[in-house]
């Protein structure tokens, strides 16, 4: 069957939009989600967050909810101007921030999704109540929503740097919707890093943030800082878990995330591990699938993506081996600049 004309399949969209958000209203009205039954994952785009949320997802009477800061399929997102990396602004959220999450949380706001994502999850929008919440823009604002909510559990979800940037540069999904047919230009990524790190970094950072000109470069400044933040302010609800773990050593990293939870792993979730996810196209198992970053970039980008890395202190966590150095996210050493309020400004 061909493609349907632009037309056609404009109203299309719109039809699944709409239905979409009719079905999460309904969904919320017969379920009452509550803000602490939620699990949240936070993540950089294309590190396996989608996997992760199906995954969770397999415990009884959850459903999903995919990319709630996402401007073009949320309208309160739009409405408060949060933009592709929202983040803290003289140590409190953008205004309405907290509200709208609220509503995330408790299932009222509903999501205008594509067509693929809405067929997969529409018994389990209407059937399930409880929500795991799955985002890639709430990063920069992590260790903000965990001292304001008291959900069930947030999952902080990494991957190597190279492995990650590398699947941005083929897919184009990076996190900043309004350049999908491209990337965003140079200085609108530099301002939202130095935006979200406002936390005393010195001059010449400040500096070499702003020669970073490169999609691959860029690329690598926008996990930097979505990775620091978080590790920078650990939350005591919080479990880190690394992709490449995932795929490794899948169930005794299952049990691990499901026992923080305090549940058993379900039946399901190991199935759910060995099958890709919506967003790829392809088997995300086994060694030389966390080893193919290396086939996709060249040696400049590699150096220039772990260069950036290291000026953030995350050497300590990945180099040039697709896993992670450490076991645990808490013993990177980050720099002395980082300071570590013990709870941010509400």
């Amino acid at each position: 069957m061909g493609e349907l004309p632009p037309r056609l399949n404009w109203a299309r969209t719109i039809a699944v939009a709409r239905t979409g958000q009719a079905v999460d209203r309904l969904s919320a009205l017969l379920h009452r989600p509550r803000v602490e039954d939620a699990i949240v994952i936070a993540s950089s785009p294309r590190a396996g967050s989608t996997l992760l949320m199906d995954i969770l997802a397999t415990l009884d009477g959850y459903r999903t909810v995919f990319e709630p800061l996402h401007p073009h399929w949320y309208a309160g997102v739009r409405k408060l101007g949060l933009g592709p990396r929202p983040c803290l602004v003289d140590g409190a959220a953008p205004e309405g921030t907290e509200a709208y999450l609220r509503e995330v949380l408790t299932g009222r706001e509903a999501g205008a999704y594509r067509l693929t994502r809405f067929a997969a999850t529409l018994p389990g929008r209407l059937l399930e109540g409880n929500l795991v919440v799955k985002c890639v823009r709430l990063n920069r604002l992590l260790p903000w929503f965990e001292s304001t909510f008291d959900t069930r559990g947030t999952v902080l979800l990494l991957r190597h740097p190279c492995a990650t940037v590398e699947s941005q540069l083929r897919s184009n999904v990076h996190g900043y919707p309004d350049h999908r047919a491209g990337f965003p230009p140079a200085e609108q990524v530099q301002d939202h890093a130095l935006r979200a790190l406002d936390l005393g970094a010195p001059e010449d950072l400040r500096e070499r943030i702003r020669s970073v000109d490169t999609p691959a470069g860029l690329m690598a400044l926008s996990w930097a800082v979505d990775t620091l933040i978080p590790l920078s302010h650990p939350g005591p609800e919080r479990t880190t878990v690394f992709y490449e773990d995932l795929v490794t050593d899948g169930p005794a990293q299952l049990d691990r995330l499901f026992g923080a939870l305090d549940t058993a792993r379900p039946a399901r979730a190991l199935d759910v591990l060995g099958a890709p996810s919506l967003t790829v196209d392809e088997d995300a198992g086994g060694q030389d699938y966390l080893e193919r970053w290396t086939e996709g970039l060249d040696d400049e980008q590699t150096d220039r993506i772990l260069e950036i890395a290291a000026w953030f202190g995350l050497e300590d966590l990945y180099d040039e081996a697709p896993t992670p150095r450490v076991d645990r996210a808490d013993d990177v050493q980050l720099p002395a600049w980082v300071d570590r309020p013990a709870q941010p400004q509400r």
